[in-house]
């Protein structure tokens, strides 16, 4: 579910890598 979080959060992945781990 941590990649959907991460799609959702596309911006969000580029501040916060961590959340895709």
């Amino acid at each position: 579910m941590a990649a959907y979080v991460a799609f959702a959060k596309l911006p969000s992945v580029v501040v916060e890598p961590r959340v895709v781990v």
